[in-house]
């Protein structure tokens, strides 16, 4: 009698005991000021949006990176005192514990990308013992993505954006508009100099490249399709050309 006693004591005891589990937080229960406008108030399945972003060592990197893997995500900032070195000790942990199964990856993404360039990422890395190989650090520039997102519906950085004045704007209205005002280019310099620095291109070369692009678009060029891409190229090799820079469409890896 006794016996049977401790096992349904026991029994009980496990059954009412609560189930122990991560518990799992979406936006509309994190304070407003913490998160984007648009995704406030998602209340179940929210996903880490596609980015192209730059790592610790100055890679733009994409999530496509990631496909056919499991990537365990965080959000930091380098200047941080209290949450992120704890949250960045704990990954360190993953790190170390995942280190042979070459199919988990880490991120951590930083929340001031303005403030924590690829440098102090670079410093950041090597101070906390982050693996190249196992764990990325990612920064971006925070304003044309915002741009980006807001105009073109791409959450992604972008090297250039242009606001026409007009719509169906073309030389010919240019030239016979009064107020000779084409419209606003956007350049992101953080972008630019990346860009550069991987096709090894002179920023200053790139810089006007990207200029030159972007009037053509005030202007009506395009590039959704083939036809339109080889008119427009076309005409800013010409451009470049006479300004003797070489044709950046060449590869120059």
């Amino acid at each position: 009698m006794c016996v049977f006693s401790i096992i349904v004591i026991t029994s009980f005891y496990f059954i009412l005991q609560p189930k122990l589990s991560l518990p799992i937080y979406s936006p509309s229960m994190v304070s407003e000021e913490l998160v984007e406008e648009d995704i406030r108030y998602v209340k179940k399945y929210h996903v880490i949006n596609n980015f192209s972003l730059t790592n610790q060592n100055g890679k733009l990197i994409t999530q496509e990176f990631y496909e056919n893997k499991i990537y365990v995500a965080d959000f930091f900032f380098t200047t941080c005192p209290d949450i992120c070195p704890i949250m960045t000790e704990n990954m360190g942990y993953l790190q170390k514990k995942l280190k042979n199964q070459t199919d988990i990856l880490l991120v951590s993404f930083s929340v001031t990308p303005d403030v924590d360039s690829v440098d102090k990422l670079r410093v950041y890395a090597d101070l906390k013992g982050v693996d190249d190989s196992k764990w990325n650090l990612f920064t971006g520039d925070k304003k044309i993505t915002q741009l980006n997102k807001k105009f073109k519906k791409i959450n992604f950085p972008t090297n250039i954006l242009s606001f026409p004045a007009a719509r169906n704007m073309n030389a010919d209205n240019f030239l016979n508009n009064n107020d000779n005002f084409l419209g606003d280019i956007v350049i992101s310099s953080g972008t630019l100099i990346k860009e550069a620095n991987s096709e090894k291109k002179k920023p200053i070369d790139h810089l006007i490249h990207l200029f030159i692009h972007g009037v053509l678009h005030l202007l009506g060029y395009d590039h959704e399709n083939s036809y339109e891409a080889k008119i427009m190229e076309a005409l800013e090799v010409k451009i470049l050309k006479n300004l003797n820079i070489s044709d950046p469409y060449l590869d120059n890896t």
